[in-house]
């Protein structure tokens, strides 16, 4: 299993009521309802008031590079991602979850 974590941090100028955001948060929730390839995909806004915060949080799980490719390549989620490269910048991690086939689930530095 893969999990697709992406941090989004607002460009200044914009909060989380203006409608630009308001339009790619509606579009980002139904993501896992148009796009089957996704186990489950979840956006919430960050309720951290640090400077160093993301505002927004995606999250989903899919089953295989496979699946996260054709989600991330889906139109749908081309289109969400273009509303969002708008009014943010971004950050993602792919990870193997623990116990899902992965051989080595941490890496350390030595």
């Amino acid at each position: 299993m893969i999990r697709h974590i992406i941090l989004l941090r607002l460009i200044d100028g914009y909060v989380p009521d203006t409608s630009s955001v308001l339009e790619a948060v509606q579009s980002s929730r139904g993501l896992a309802r148009l796009i089957p390839e996704a186990s489950t995909w979840r956006l919430h806004r960050s309720i951290s008031h640090r400077n160093e915060a993301a505002d927004f949080v995606g999250c989903g799980d899919f089953d295989n590079m496979e699946a996260l490719r054709s989600f991330l390549s889906h139109p749908q989620h081309r289109r969400t991602a273009n509303l969002w490269n708008a009014i943010a910048t971004t950050m993602v991690a792919d990870i193997h979850l623990i116990g899902t086939g992965s051989s080595s689930p941490m890496t350390t530095a030595e």
